[in-house]
């Protein structure tokens, strides 16, 4: 699969960031298409928000949410499909007592990191942004792969190690705490 034409490669990983706005006005459509209840309308109790760039869209069960993502994922890597621009970040945060916000949220702004991680339902090449991959599950080698869990592999099992890593010299000879 081809990359955003607006994503531009680093030199030293696979991370790119989207440079330029991405068409999303198809976007709030699907969503309602696939169960999202927009704002105003009356929505369950267990019912988390669905935000598209920081604008509250509307409210989605949580229970639905895991299969709302997957078909959106679906569409997002669909080459004939531009509803879901290949750009998109899906964050989804469900309810638990860590304390972080339960909600879907997309971004396609620019200015984000994201890097390339190999889609395991749909076989495919997907761009994933930094806040949606703390909550994936991402395997770094095969041997990881749990089925029916793991949803995304890595590329190269080199690519756990962030731009950062890839960019100390020396590090076992800087004696500088920012080494990660």
């Amino acid at each position: 699969m081809a990359l955003h034409s607006t994503l531009a490669p680093t030199s030293l990983s696979h991370t790119h960031v989207p440079t330029h706005l991405s068409r999303c006005s198809e976007l709030p459509r699907l969503l309602c298409a696939l169960g999202v209840t927009p704002l105003g309308l009356p929505c369950k109790p267990s019912a988390i928000i669905v935000m598209l760039d920081g604008t509250p869209l509307g409210h989605l069960d949580h229970a639905l949410a895991a299969h709302v993502v997957e078909q959106l994922r679906v569409v997002k890597v669909d080459p004939g499909d531009t509803r879901v621009p290949t750009c998109t970040e899906l964050a989804l945060v469900l309810p638990s007592n860590r304390g972080t916000y339960p909600g879907l949220y997309l971004f396609t702004n620019p200015s984000r990191m994201v890097r390339p991680a190999r889609n395991l339902r749909c076989d495919a090449e997907e761009t994933i942004g930094s806040f949606e991959q703390v909550y994936m599950d991402v395997a770094v080698t095969p041997q990881e792969i749990v089925a029916g869990r793991t949803t995304h592999a890595e590329l190269d099992p080199k690519n756990i190690l962030s731009i950062v890593a890839s960019m100390t010299p020396f590090s076992d000879f800087n004696q500088s705490p920012r080494n990660m």
